[in-house]
């Protein structure tokens, strides 16, 4: 049996299973964020949802707003219950639907996560920047710290911006050597001093060489040696790296080779199995490195950890969060949800910082690129056809109210024909685009718009 434990809606459940389950990642209350709520049977979310339901909150939620509950595919549905401001699945109003991993729902001004629990390690460490706890963040700690407790090298595969630097400083770590962890970009070495920098160089070896030099190998003694864009690496010099993981490195113009001890945590963007058929790559290293691969996932994969990350660039730790304020407005909150970052944390990060320039909070939604914007909101289907979905459920089957676009914000030319179709009835503009009197009102003074003769007034 379920049972409340405060207002802002946590929850206990003494069951023996692990059901998929929904993530609040924002809301007004902010106590309530990172609340994960279990779907095993019917709840009712809303601001006074009853004995058996979760109490939210949000101003903007009706006392009775949605119904999440199990199908019996072991899948989640909702239902929106008649609620005033509505239900927005992805960004688009729904009647209900089927919740998929990683699907967003909207109430007011609360965002809902689609989630599953699955086994995992908390490898999470803020003052460092490694910030996430979604499933497959969690899951790539757990291989990593696995990965740890043994000598052999490992290869971390993702995309730009995805942590793969945070997540080789996570593995240093839990293989408690004691030596330090040194980062190398493979991308920057070029030529014979790509070889002195990563195995060192003797006094006169070549021109210039007026005094000899340890080289990153010898550096990272006892530690850990990062080799970030692995896949760049010159071929000339793959062979040496081949030895050097079996832990003997020749220093140019050294006359005997030296035995080093040192952990290889490489990383690569690229598909190094295509590079090895096209020659770019040697297949034996290749095969060196591969022993150990641990794929990180793109953010967009991990709509849990944006909003964490968001707060952490704005210098919020995660652990302080529930005593603060909110962060977002609401609109911003579920535009960075819905935009695939395709440069991930990195991107991320950029678009944070520039809407916190002038470190004033919530973040404001007006400041946010246009090309986020459109680029996160999914444009309505063809000819506004209905789209229905039907599930086998304990309940009657649900069907799904036509899909339409919710307009985050319009442009001007939008707002003045939406204004004069109208006749400046602001109620009746808000209600063509979903919104409230206040948000009309704050476009069309962005705008700077005229009103002449309007029968609203804020």
């Amino acid at each position: 049996m379920r049972t409340q434990t405060d207002v802002t809606g946590e929850w206990s459940r003494p069951v023996g299973k692990d059901p998929r389950s929904v993530r609040i990642v924002d809301t007004p209350a902010q106590g309530a964020v990172d609340v994960r709520i279990p779907v095993d049977a019917p709840i009712l979310l809303g601001r006074d949802p009853g004995p058996k339901g979760l109490a939210l909150m949000d101003p903007r939620v009706s006392s009775v707003h949605l119904t999440l509950y199990p199908g019996d595919a072991g899948d989640v549905l909702f239902r929106d219950m008649g609620s005033k401001n509505g239900t927005f699945h992805n960004g688009r109003r729904a009647l209900g639907g089927r919740l998929d991993e990683g699907d967003v729902l909207r109430l007011g001004s609360t965002l809902l996560v689609m989630t599953r629990r699955g086994p995992g390690v908390d490898c999470e460490a803020p003052e460092r920047g490694f910030v996430g706890q979604s499933p497959r963040f969690r899951e790539a700690c757990a291989r990593a710290s696995e990965a740890a407790r043994t000598p052999a090298p490992v290869l971390l595969l993702g995309e730009s911006g995805s942590g793969k630097e945070g997540m080789a400083r996570f593995v240093h770590d839990q293989s408690g050597r004691r030596g330090p962890f040194i980062a190398v970009n493979c991308a920057t070495l070029h030529d014979h001093m790509a070889t002195a920098a990563l195995f060192g160089h003797e006094r006169g070896a070549f021109t210039g060489a007026t005094v000899s030099r340890r080289g990153h190998f010898r550096e990272a003694e006892g530690g850990t040696l990062f080799l970030d864009e692995i896949g760049d690496l010159p071929l000339d010099i793959q062979p040496r790296l081949l030895r050097a993981l079996e832990r003997e490195i020749t220093p140019v113009g050294a006359a005997r080779p030296l035995t080093v001890d040192v952990r290889v945590v490489a990383a690569t963007n690229a598909d190094l199995s295509a590079r090895v058929v096209e020659r770019r790559f040697r297949g034996d290293l290749f095969a060196r490195l591969n022993g150990c691969p641990i794929e990180l996932a793109p953010l967009r994969a991990r709509k849990e950890d944006i909003l964490r990350l968001a707060r952490h660039f704005c210098g919020h730790q995660p652990a302080r969060v529930p005593f603060g304020d909110p962060v977002f407005e609401a609109d911003l909150a579920e535009v960075l949800l819905l935009y695939r970052w395709p440069f991930n944390a990195r991107e991320l990060r950029q678009v944070v910082e520039w809407l916190h320039l002038d470190g004033h909070l919530p973040l404001p939604f007006d400041r946010l690129p246009r090309r986020i914007i459109d680029a996160a909101v999914p444009p309505a289907p063809p000819g506004g056809a209905p789209e229905e979905l039907e599930h086998a459920t304990r309940t009657a089957p649900l069907r799904v109210a036509e899909a339409h676009r919710r307009r985050v914000r319009p442009s001007k030319e939008e707002l003045e024909q939406a204004l004069e179709s109208h006749g400046y009835n602001i109620s009746a503009v808000a209600r063509a685009f979903d919104r409230d009197r206040k948000q009309i009102y704050r476009w069309v003074e962005l705008y700077d718009i005229p009103l002449p003769g309007a029968p609203d007034t804020p």
